[in-house]
């Protein structure tokens, strides 16, 4: 069984990664982490599970994560996701 990862960003690079990843194979992705606004969408048949606000809780359940927030003007929110 492949261990389940968590993308953290449901926006436009999401979708690029979520490709990536399945083309890989490596892992099974368990959900997106997006804004509050998006947590009842769907982004490519898979759920937005949580919010940044529930990272610490989304950490004890899941290993592995992917940072897959675009980066327009900065990196920093991507930055202060990682950390």
């Amino acid at each position: 069984m492949k261990p389940e990862i968590i993308l953290i960003g449901a926006g436009g690079h999401a979708l690029s990664c979520i490709d990536v990843v399945e083309t890989q194979g490596l892992y099974r992705i368990a959900g997106l982490v997006g804004l509050p606004a998006e947590k009842l969408n769907e982004e490519l048949g898979y759920s937005i599970i949580g919010t940044d606000g529930e990272l610490a809780y989304l950490s004890t359940k899941f290993q592995h994560a992917l940072v897959v927030v675009g980066q327009i003007k900065t990196a920093e929110p991507r930055k202060t996701i990682y950390r």
